[in-house]
C-alpha cells in the first residue's frame, strides 16, 4: 500500500494535469476538453485516472472519446 505522502503527490499531480488539459475560456477555444470520470490505484501504486470528452468537435478529425491517464 502506498503511503500518504506518496498518495498526496501522486493526487496532485493528477489534478495539475487535468488542470493543464482543461479548456479555457478564449475565444480561440477549439474544444471543451475532458472531464474525470473516475480514479483508482493501479497494483504498482500509481493512479489511473479515466477521462471523458465533454462534447466532440472534428475540427481536426475524430476526438478521443475516452482516455486513460496514468500518473505514478
Amino acid at each position: 500500500m502506498a503511503s500518504p505522502k506518496t498518495v498526496v503527490s501522486s493526487l496532485s499531480l493528477l489534478l495539475a494535469l487535468i488542470i493543464c488539459f482543461s479548456p479555457t475560456h478564449s475565444s480561440n477555444t477549439i474544444g471543451k476538453g475532458y472531464r474525470l470520470i473516475s480514479v483508482e490505484e493501479s497494483p504498482d501504486g500509481g493512479f489511473i485516472g479515466y477521462l471523458q470528452v465533454k462534447q466532440k468537435t472534428n475540427i481536426y478529425g475524430s476526438d478521443i472519446t475516452t482516455l486513460r491517464l496514468f500518473v505514478k
